[in-house]
């Protein structure tokens, strides 16, 4: 159960990035100056479990070498066969759903 909540804490966090990121190109290459709001946005306690899941030094924020290492640890946890890619069969058995990032943005 807790390997679930930390697959699923993990694609709500790549989600919002990948909306966040969006939405900045989008507005940067219209010219907008005022700063666009991320269209997904995370609940306060699902903030605060993500926080909690990636911070290793508990100062409550998340540096990218915190973010990075969490992220090379999921991935060396999901390439089952240690081949440094990730497959069909490797991504379907982690439970990733491509609909989580195809609606980040909508």
């Amino acid at each position: 159960m807790l390997k679930k909540k930390k697959i699923a804490l993990v694609v709500l966090a790549i989600a919002t990035l990948l909306a966040a990121g969006t939405t900045l190109g989008t507005a940067w290459a219209r010219g907008d100056n005022a700063q666009p709001r991320p269209p997904l946005v995370l609940g306060t306690d699902e903030v605060k479990q993500l926080i909690l899941l990636l911070d290793q030094d508990k100062n409550g924020k998340v540096s990218k070498a915190e973010f990075m290492k969490f992220m090379e640890e999921e991935f060396d946890r999901l390439d089952k066969d240690h081949s440094g890619e990730l497959d069909v069969q490797e991504l379907k058995e982690s439970q990733v759903r491509v609909s989580h990032f195809t609606t980040a943005g909508k």
